[in-house]
Parts: structure tokens; sequence; C-alpha cells
């Protein structure tokens, strides 16, 4: 089966969030390297990581700043 008229759809980009008192340093750049060594092993936990990809890791129109240790690893 497939779309075959105009048909809105709704999707939700990936996000994590930290407590403002994580360490600034190393939490968010751990994390994501974690996701990025294993994004394969990710799918069976949860469905939103099939779609993930690594090219869609950053994106440009961000409404929340992201993580000083995100921003050094990527």
């Amino acid at each position: 089966m497939a779309v075959v008229e105009d048909t809105c759809f709704t999707a939700y980009d990936i996000c994590l969030t930290c407590a403002q008192g994580c360490n600034r340093r190393r939490s968010g750049g751990t994390v994501l390297k974690a996701i990025w060594e294993n994004i394969e092993k990710l799918p069976p936990f949860h469905p939103a990581f099939n779609e993930w990809t690594r090219e869609r890791a950053v994106d440009p129109d961000v409404t929340i700043p992201y993580h000083p240790g995100a921003i050094q690893f990527l």
C-alpha cells in the first residue's frame, strides 16, 4: 500500500536532554559517541532509531542549544 494523495504526516526529531548541572565537558559527547558508534544496535530499544542517521544528527534549525560536549564531538 502507498500514499497516493496529499496526506499530512507528523515527524519528530530525536532530542537528548540533560540537567543543567550535568558535566558540561564530557556527558554530551560521551552519550553522542555511544550512539554514533552503536547505532545499528539501538533500533530494538526504540523504533525511532530505525530512522536516525549520522547525517541527521545536527539540525541547523534546532530550538534548544547543543550541549558543549556534543558540539566538541561533532
